[in-house]
């Protein structure tokens, strides 16, 4: 993605009084989906700022942060249109957003494979406010206003972005317009070195830097690690430290906002380094309450590190949305993914069963353990 003048401003623009809506930068919304890509039917909630995506490989939690991004940047980004007609403005922005995001040719190439039509509704639904967005192979719909009326623009942290961001940055001084990689995490890397200036002062800085030993910064469009007196590029850093490096460059930088996504958060990382950056991230949510963090992952550690700052008091709450038909995907006997969402609770935490039942079952199949 490149970016204009034009679309700089709006990175700091005031939302309210810009023709939609100006309600809280975070808000409950209702998400339903039925028949995108690898889903076949979702009925979420969001009531927390703090979201979980729980199920296995190709349910359809990557699809859901990446439809969920776009719709957030193509409501940010029309937010500071003077367009008279901003529906028409924003379906033109959504349609863009989604080929980028999603690396299509056409928005209805996101129909789940054998199905017909498609049908996306996000909003608040006791106010009577949604978007609609229907597709079929013949035509794409919209109806209603979008949900959010966000400041700025989303931010989506991809797993183990020192691993390529350089030759993403290389790429796109070559031919601009060539994806390689999803908008969403070129849109980060963009983001990350055009602020690379602005530099954000936050004790959990600090406090990432004490447990995992290592801070990181930006110089000369590079990314480096600094830890024991010496500095490196992260290219030669262990995968974990390139995992580390993006949250911890996104706060420094001034890229948590009003919206995070992350995927898959404890790649590389250890299982206690997982689950310190989750009870940090906790702690990050906590001191930004107008911010929603949605993050997709597959490890127990991560649900847990949640869990302890849910019992501590430091969350109120956490949404999990999670995938209920798990069995039936497993044994190969479901047609798409089926997500459900519910709250968790200090007294009712984040269930990490589904996770902890795989270890079980190997230990019984190897030792004749008898799984919990």
């Amino acid at each position: 993605m490149q970016f204009s003048p034009k679309m700089l401003i709006f990175h700091d623009r005031a939302a309210k009084g810009l023709g939609f809506h100006s309600k809280p930068r975070v808000m409950h919304f209702d998400f339903e989906i039925r028949n995108f890509m690898a889903i076949r039917q979702a009925a979420l909630e969001k009531r927390s700022n703090v979201v979980v995506l729980l199920g296995p490989n190709k349910t359809g939690k990557t699809q859901l942060l990446f439809l969920l991004y776009a719709l957030y940047w193509a409501s940010w980004n029309i937010a500071g249109e003077a367009n008279a007609d901003k529906e028409a403005a924003f379906e033109q922005k959504l349609k863009s957003k989604l080929k980028g995001v999603f690396l299509v040719k056409n928005p209805r190439e996101l129909i789940s494979w054998q199905e017909k039509q498609m049908r996306i509704e996000w909003g608040n639904k006791d106010d009577e406010e949604v978007l609609t967005v229907e597709a079929t192979q013949d035509a794409f719909l919209f109806k209603g206003k979008p949900a959010l009326a966000p400041a700025h623009s989303p931010t989506f942290i991809a797993p183990l972005i020192g691993e390529y961001y350089k030759g993403i940055l290389a790429l796109q001084k070559v031919s601009p317009s060539w994806r390689l990689v999803s908008e969403a995490v070129s849109d980060f890397i963009n983001d990350l070195f055009l602020y690379a200036d602005r530099q954000v002062s936050s004790p959990l800085l600090q406090h990432m830097e004490k447990w995992s030993g290592v801070n990181f910064f930006l110089q000369s469009n590079r990314i480096y690690a600094r830890e024991r007196g010496r500095q490196y590029k992260i290219e030669r850093a262990a995968s974990g430290l390139k995992s580390l490096a993006s949250t911890y460059l996104a706060l420094r930088h001034g890229l948590i906002n009003e919206a995070v996504f992350v995927d898959e958060p404890e790649s590389g990382l250890h299982p206690s380094f997982a689950y310190q950056w989750a009870k940090w991230l906790s702690q990050l949510a906590a001191a930004k309450p107008d911010t929603t963090f949605y993050l997709a992952t597959h490890s127990e550690y991560v649900l847990e590190g949640i869990n302890v700052a849910l019992k501590e008091g430091l969350l109120p709450q956490a949404d999990l949305w999670f995938v209920s038909n798990f069995r039936e995907i497993e044994h190969g006997d479901a047609e798409g993914a089926l997500w459900k969402s519910t709250v968790a609770t200090a007294e009712n935490p984040l269930d990490s069963s589904l996770l902890s039942r795989v270890y079980s079952d190997l230990l019984r199949h190897l030792y004749g353990v008898k799984s919990a």
